[in-house]
């Protein structure tokens, strides 16, 4: 397997090798450790990159698995990972292992990481003690950029053009015929009053028409089921143009919510007309 390193330090007493997995067609060997301890060039971090959150998997080759810190059992250890991956997918998983861990055990490893759904993963070679100086710990605390690299702060998004002020306009049902009756207005009422309660959404239709001052009528032919409840438009009739208008239009219609038809399913045409004020 073939890896793409980088020198890259972190908190405690390790220094880590980001470590993104490619193809590889044959054994790769492990990457050489230097010897002696790191300089501060060797450690430097990119000032672009990032900082993400990190979970450290410790295993100290003799079977005994940590996570963060504390203990884990060595069959529970996917389950531990895959749930805090759960919580937060963007965390990267830190593979502290001994200098001497064979580069098989390590691919090994790596390959289960993967598959708990690590989206990167970092390799880590615990230090000695008498390995860590200060130059480490000075390459752990980022320096403040120089004032005169501060990036200027984006130009402000260009207002959004204003909204065009509604169109007022009066809406009066003008026409209402149940078909196979009866058309008493006890009858008509039925189909009237859901329409009109409905005229705040026409109005909003008519915006979108053509020429919004213009007014006009708009009719339909609505099947009511015998039970009543949402109606279906069969036929629009209107000298208005906008098909916006006459897709809302017929929405608004078939949203209302009818009674119970007297003598079962109806059809029923009513109109409304549009008056602009």
């Amino acid at each position: 397997m073939r890896y793409v390193l980088r020198m890259r330090v972190w908190t405690g007493a390790s220094v880590a090798l980001i470590v993104l997995i490619g193809g590889c067609t044959r054994d790769c060997p492990r990457p050489a450790t230097a010897a002696g301890p790191a300089t501060p060039s060797q450690l430097s971090v990119p000032d672009d990159e990032a900082i993400v959150p990190s979970l450290v998997l410790s295993d100290d080759g003799s079977g005994a698995v940590e996570l963060n810190g504390e203990p884990v059992q060595a069959g529970g250890v996917e389950a531990a990972v895959g749930a805090r991956l759960a919580e937060e997918p963007q965390l990267r998983l830190v593979l502290q292992l001994p200098a001497d861990y064979t580069h098989a055990n390590t691919i090994e490893w790596i390959k289960r990481l993967r598959a708990m759904g690590a989206r990167e993963v970092v390799l880590s070679e615990h230090l000695a003690p008498d390995q860590q100086t200060p130059s480490i710990q000075a390459a752990q605390t980022p320096s403040a950029a120089p004032a005169g690299d501060t990036p200027a702060p984006p130009d402000p998004a260009p207002p959004s053009p204003p909204s065009p002020p509604p169109v007022e306009v009066a809406l009066k049902v003008v026409g209402l015929h149940v078909g196979g009756g009866p058309n008493d207005d006890t009858t008509k009422r039925i189909f009237r009053d859901p329409v009109e309660a409905g005229f705040d959404a026409f109005r909003a239709c008519f915006a979108k028409k053509t020429d919004p001052k213009s007014g006009g009528v708009l009719g339909v032919d609505l099947y009511v089921p015998a039970g009543g409840g949402s109606g279906k438009v069969r036929q629009v009739r209107t000298g208005m143009k906008g098909q916006a208008f006459r897709d809302c239009s017929v929405s608004t219609f078939e949203s209302a919510t009818f009674g119970k038809p007297p003598k079962g399913a109806a059809v029923v045409s009513i109109s409304i007309r549009f008056t602009p004020k």
